[in-house]
C-alpha cells in the first residue's frame, strides 16, 4: 500500500479500492469541506512483478459514458418519455425524442418541451418518468454488444463519467453484469453539479485518478459528452455503431476525435493510443500508427 495526496471536488468520490488514511485516532486524514480540499488516500499497490508488467507508464485512465456506450439505455428512456407525453397531449415520436436530447439533462429537455408546446408539466412528471423507464430497464436494458469483454481486459484504471443520477446508473451496471467492472468509480453530473458540454466532471475523474487530462481516453456518443471530453483536453472515440465500419483506424490523441464502429475494435485502438502516449515524442504522431 502506499500514499498519495490529492485534491478533490466537493462531492468527490475516491477511486474503487482506494481508502482514506486515518490517524491513531482512527479519524480520517486531510480535511475536505464543501469547496473540496486535500485528502491523503491508501491505494492498494500491485505486486512488483505485475505492476512492472502491466502498470502503464505515464499514468492513464480510460472513461466511459454511460447511456449508449456502456449500456443501450437511451431509446428505452425516451420510449417512456414519449408515452408521458402522450398522456398530456404531446404525440412525439421516441425517435425524435432520442435524436434531439441524446446525452442532454433530462430536467432541460423537459423545460424545453414545456415551453414549445406550452405545457404545465406536473411536479411528479420527472420523478414518473424515471420510474416507468426504471420497469423499461428491469425488462428489457442490454449491455452494449461486446463491451463487457473489453472492460474485463483492461489494463489502465477506467471509471463512468454521466450525466445521469449515481443510483439510475448503478441500476443499470447491475442490471447489465457490469457493476464489479467499475465498483464506486462513477462520476455523476448530480453530485458535482456540473453538466455536459461543461468539462468539469472529466476534469474532476481525471483528478481524483491523479491522471493528467492528456492521458486519458475518452468513449463517449454524444455531442456535449465529446465537446466535453474535448474541453477537457482528452482523447475521445465516439462510439457510433452507424458509422462507416470500412474507414482506416486511426491513433485517438487529443485534438482528434476518433470514430469507434464497434466495441470489438476498442482494444485495437486502446493498444495505438498506449503505444502514441509512450512514444519518444509524444506531440509527433507516427504515421504507422495512424
Amino acid at each position: 500500500m502506499h500514499r498519495v495526496r490529492t485534491r478533490l471536488p466537493a462531492f468527490g468520490e475516491l477511486p474503487d479500492g482506494a481508502a482514506l488514511a486515518r490517524d491513531d485516532t482512527g479519524r480520517a486524514a486531510g480535511r475536505t469541506g464543501d469547496g473540496g480540499g486535500m485528502l491523503t488516500m491508501t491505494v492498494p499497490c500491485l505486486p512488483t512483478d505485475i505492476a512492472s508488467s502491466t502498470m502503464p507508464s505515464p499514468a492513464r485512465l480510460v472513461i466511459f459514458d454511460c447511456d449508449g456506450v456502456l449500456v443501450d439505455s437511451e431509446p428505452l428512456t425516451m420510449t417512456a418519455l414519449a408515452a408521458l407525453l402522450r398522456e398530456s397531449g404531446v404525440d412525439i415520436s421516441s425517435r425524435s425524442l432520442l435524436e434531439r436530447f441524446r446525452g442532454r439533462r433530462i430536467a432541460d429537455c423537459l423545460s424545453e418541451l414545456a415551453e414549445q408546446h406550452r405545457l404545465c408539466l406536473p411536479e411528479d412528471f420527472e420523478p414518473r418518468l424515471r420510474e416507468s423507464a426504471a420497469r423499461l430497464y428491469r425488462q428489457e436494458l442490454a449491455a452494449v454488444p461486446h463491451v463487457r469483454d473489453v472492460v474485463q481486459h483492461l489494463v489502465e484504471p477506467h471509471c463512468v463519467v454521466t450525466s445521469a443520477p449515481r443510483a439510475k446508473v448503478a441500476l443499470m451496471l447491475a442490471i447489465t453484469g457490469l457493476s464489479q467492472a467499475f465498483g464506486r468509480n462513477i462520476f455523476s453530473a448530480y453530485g458535482y453539479g456540473i453538466w455536459k458540454p461543461d468539462p468539469g466532471l472529466f476534469l474532476a475523474a481525471a483528478e481524483a485518478f491523479a491522471v493528467k487530462p492528456q492521458h486519458c481516453l475518452v468513449i463517449e456518443d454524444s455531442d456535449v459528452g465529446v465537446a466535453a471530453a474535448t474541453a477537457a483536453g482528452m482523447a475521445v472515440l465516439r462510439f457510433d455503431p452507424s458509422a462507416d465500419r470500412t474507414r482506416a483506424p486511426a491513433t485517438p490523441r487529443v485534438g482528434a476525435v476518433i470514430i469507434l464502429p464497434d466495441m470489438r475494435e476498442l482494444p485495437d485502438r486502446l493498444s495505438r493510443w498506449r503505444r502514441h502516449l509512450n512514444a519518444d515524442a509524444p506531440g509527433r504522431i507516427d504515421p504507422a500508427l495512424v
